[in-house]
C-alpha cells in the first residue's frame, strides 16, 4: 500500500473513531435527560426545555428519530443543557430543594428515606402531645386529621414500557423491583392491621406477616 493511501486510511479510521466517540458521548448525555417515570415528572424538571419526555412520543421509532435528529443538530441539543448555565427556573423545584432536610451523597444530612421516617415520627409525636393537651384543657383544639392516599406516596407495580414481561430475562432488575414492590406492600398491610389492633411492638411485624399469609390476607 502506498504511503499516501496508508496515511489516508489511518486518517479515515481516526475520523471514524472520533465520530463514534462523539456519538457515544452525546448519546450517553442525551440518555441522561430522557425520562419515563412519574406522571408528575413535569412538576420537577429544571425548566420546560431540560428533558426529553418519552410520553410525548407515539412510538419508540418516533423517539429514536427525534434523538437522531437532535444528535445531528448541536444548537438544538445544547438548548437542553442551558439550564445548567442559566440556573433552575422551576420555582417549585428550587423551593423544595432549598428547604428539604435530606441530602444526596451528603454525609451531613440523612437520606430521603430516613428523613421521611423522621417526618412521620415528628407528626405522630405532635398529634399525641396535642391530644394530651386537649385532655387537660378541652379549649385547646385537636389537630385536623392527616390521611395519606395514593397521591402522596402511591406507586403502581413496576412494569416494562413496551411489550410484556414474557420478553424480559430472568436476571433483569425489574424482577427484583417487582418482588420489592409486593414485599413492601405486604409489610404496609401488616403494619396497618397492627396499628388498628393497637399493637406497639414493631418487632412483631414478621409474625403478623406470617399470620396474614396463613389467612390468605396478603396482597398477592
Amino acid at each position: 500500500m502506498e504511503p499516501s493511501l496508508r496515511k489516508r486510511d489511518r486518517s479515515t479510521t481516526k475520523t471514524q473513531q472520533e465520530q463514534a466517540q462523539s456519538l457515544s458521548k452525546k448519546s450517553s448525555q442525551i440518555k441522561g435527560f430522557r425520562l419515563k417515570g412519574s406522571p408528575s415528572v413535569r412538576d420537577w424538571i429544571p425548566d420546560n426545555h431540560s428533558i426529553i419526555l418519552v410520553d410525548n412520543f407515539q412510538s419508540p421509532k418516533e423517539l429514536a428519530e427525534f434523538i437522531k435528529r437532535l444528535d445531528k443538530n448541536d444548537k438544538e441539543y445544547l438548548k437542553y443543557l442551558e439550564f445548567k448555565n442559566k440556573g433552575i427556573s422551576n420555582q417549585l423545584l428550587r423551593h423544595t430543594v432549598e428547604r428539604r432536610v435530606w441530602g444526596v451523597n451528603d454525609w451531613r444530612k440523612p437520606s430521603f428515606i430516613n428523613a421521611f421516617e423522621c417526618y412521620l415520627c415528628e407528626r405522630i409525636v405532635e398529634r399525641v402531645e396535642a391530644e394530651r393537651a386537649h385532655e387537660r384543657d378541652p379549649s385547646i383544639p385537636l389537630l385536623p386529621p392527616r390521611v395519606a392516599d395514593g397521591n402522596h406516596a402511591g406507586c403502581p407495580e413496576p412494569s416494562v414500557s413496551l411489550g410484556d414481561m414474557s420478553g424480559v430475562g430472568r436476571g433483569e432488575d425489574i424482577h427484583f423491583w417487582k418482588e420489592d414492590y409486593w414485599s413492601s406492600k405486604d409489610q404496609a398491610l401488616a403494619l396497618k392491621r397492627m396499628s388498628e389492633q393497637g399493637a406497639t411492638d414493631s418487632s412483631k411485624l414478621f409474625e403478623e406477616l406470617q399470620r396474614m399469609f396463613t389467612e390468605g390476607a396478603l396482597s398477592k
